[in-house]
């Protein structure tokens, strides 16, 4: 829970109990003259108590509603709230085109279509070779045309310092996703932190390319997610533009990235409500991660 959450339940919960308290002494002083804030009151009740004197019952049941509808109003205030995660929906694949036969509008699916006669091939005539009198033979030459039409495997290139990213990010507690290629942009790093906070780190490129990486995230969220706010926290190592964004960090080199992860290092969960919530949080944001890469 964040810090500010926490602050507002404190601030809601004495509002409530002075509420509680101050319409119950209303009551009290109207109906039966009793002043909640008088310590002479107290003791004349307390006094009344002892000598057995008979107190009006209705006094004693505005009291135990009081405090009933006190606890009870607290437990709205606090009570668990469940996660409400909604992923999203794969999309269908598309069904096996048929043919149609335009003059019976019937389908014909293709182990229905009628056998087709093959055409006759006419084989090409080699070539002729003459030799003219008194010329020299001229010899064919050969070709190697295997070698230029086979293509070239090219293997795709690793986001850069990729290893030493995940080992900054791990050295300080946060959860390390992996690399991820996502609109188009290869993510050098995808990690999380406490209090639903999300990672996002790459190198070389633009600050377009990130700020559509976040856009595209950002969507996920907002579609999926109820009464939950992701904070996204991304980076740049060496960009390949001069534009300064305010939601984005740039770093010249490695040093500086870790200098500052260093002096904000993740906070370990407090109980294991905080644990699992890092649980489900995980979950999701591994989900998330599948559906934008398969985009």
């Amino acid at each position: 829970m964040k810090l500010h959450e926490r602050i507002n339940y404190i601030l809601l919960g004495t509002l409530w109990c002075m509420a509680m308290v101050l319409g119950l002494d209303f009551w009290l002083n109207t109906v039966y003259n009793f002043n909640m804030f008088s310590s002479a009151h107290w003791a004349y009740i307390a006094t009344a108590q002892a000598a057995g004197q008979q107190i009006a019952t209705g006094f004693y049941i505005a009291i135990t509603f009081a405090i009933v509808l006190g606890i009870f109003g607290l437990y709205m205030l606090f009570r668990p709230r469940f996660r409400k995660i909604i992923l999203p929906k794969p999309e269908p694949a598309p069904l096996p085109a048929h043919d149609i036969n335009p003059s019976t509008d019937n389908i014909v699916t293709p182990t229905e279509q009628a056998p087709v006669e093959k055409m006759p091939t006419i084989e090409r005539p080699p070539h002729l070779h003459i030799q003219m009198k008194n010329s020299p033979r001229v010899m064919p030459q050969q070709t190697n045309t295997t070698q230029n039409t086979l293509p070239q495997k090219t293997e795709p290139q690793k986001p850069r310092y990729m290893h030493e990213i995940r080992e900054i990010f791990e050295k300080n507690n946060y959860i390390v996703l992996g690399p991820k290629k996502i609109s188009n942009t290869d993510i050098s790093l995808i990690a999380l932190g406490a209090d639903e906070t999300l990672w996002l780190g790459a190198c070389d490129i633009s600050h377009e390319q990130m700020a559509d990486v976040i856009l595209a995230f950002q969507s996920v969220f907002s579609e999926t997610l109820q009464d939950i706010e992701i904070d996204i926290n991304a980076f740049i190592i060496n960009p390949t533009d001069n534009d300064t964004v305010e939601s984005i960090l740039d770093f010249a080199s490695l040093d500086e990235l870790s200098n500052t992860i260093n002096d904000n290092p993740n906070s370990e969960p407090d109980n294991d409500e905080d644990s699992d919530n890092m649980d489900a949080f995980r979950g999701y944001i591994e989900t998330v991660i599948t559906y934008l890469g398969n985009k």
